[in-house]
Order: structure tokens, then C-alpha cells, then sequence
């Protein structure tokens, strides 16, 4: 028992360890590095939006069975009754190369 106390004194009458460094980053007191700079790397370039295309006679509604019946909004077809359908900017009906 004697030994126990005597090791239990000897351990609390050590001095404690030196104190780090004031810039060690262990010490508590230490100062904070600074922020790193603010990365532009991954920010995506301005990039000016086109103005909106102007309205043209592609623009509106038509017949899929009668190309020729155009108007400005929907609607249905006074030939054979079917719903108009938005233009595609395409015109109408597609010739496709290569046959004859």
C-alpha cells in the first residue's frame, strides 16, 4: 500500500510537459491559418442569352394530314376535323433523298 502511495506521489509531483510552441497547431492557443482564397475554377462563364427568334409563318398551328391549314393558335382542322398541332419550325411535310 505504501508502494501505491508512494508511486501516486511521485506521478503528481512531475512537472507537467513543456507547453508547444506559439505556432505549433497542437497548442491550444495557437492562431487560426487564414482562409485559402476563393477558387474560381469550377464558376461557370457569363454567357450573354440570345434575344428570343422572331415570330415567323412557321410559328403557330397545323393540320398533320393537311399542311396547308395554318393559324395562329390551336384549334382543329376545317378539312377533315383533327386537332392542330404546334409548328415544329419545319414547314410542313419532309422530302426524304434516295427514292424516286
Amino acid at each position: 500500500m505504501r508502494l501505491l502511495i508512494l508511486v501516486m506521489l511521485l506521478a503528481c509531483a512531475t512537472p507537467p510537459p513543456p507547453k508547444p510552441a506559439p505556432l505549433d497547431p497542437s497548442n491550444p492557443d495557437a492562431p487560426e491559418a487564414p482562409l485559402p482564397a476563393r477558387s474560381t475554377a469550377l464558376d461557370a462563364p457569363k454567357v450573354e442569352e440570345p434575344p428570343p427568334p422572331a415570330p415567323s409563318q412557321e410559328d403557330g398551328y397545323t393540320c398533320p394530314m393537311h399542311p396547308e391549314v395554318k393559324q395562329p393558335g390551336p384549334g382543329r382542322c376545317p378539312k377533315c376535323g383533327m386537332d392542330l398541332v404546334p409548328n415544329k419550325g419545319g414547314g410542313g411535310h419532309h422530302h426524304h433523298g434516295g427514292s424516286r
